[in-house]
């Protein structure tokens, strides 16, 4: 399974960050990109490191383990040059139940 979607910004974006969980198992990913159950839950940046920026960037992402039976949660963000990051009520969430 993979995510995907376009992030936008009336300036420059500077990171775009992911998180998931099962929220069955209580696994996690980590902001490192570590996944298991001794993560500690964090948002991973899935945009380059030394990406320059742009006003909006096309991402996919691909969760580092096979899914498992259970719920998963997923959320999706992103931050501009000011370092205001998408307010949780704009961000791409969902549930998935494998």
């Amino acid at each position: 399974m993979t995510f995907a979607g376009t992030a936008a910004d009336d300036s420059k974006l500077t990171s775009v960050q992911v998180s998931f969980a099962n929220t069955t198992t209580g696994e996690s990913l980590g902001a490192n990109g570590v996944w298991g159950h001794d993560s500690v839950p964090g948002w991973f940046r899935i945009s380059p490191d030394q990406w320059a920026g742009a006003p909006s960037y096309s991402w996919s992402w691909t969760p580092p383990a096979n899914l498992t039976p259970g719920s998963y949660a997923f959320a999706v963000k992103a931050v501009d040059e000011l370092g205001l990051e998408t307010l949780p009520a704009r961000q791409g969430r969902l549930t998935v139940n494998a």
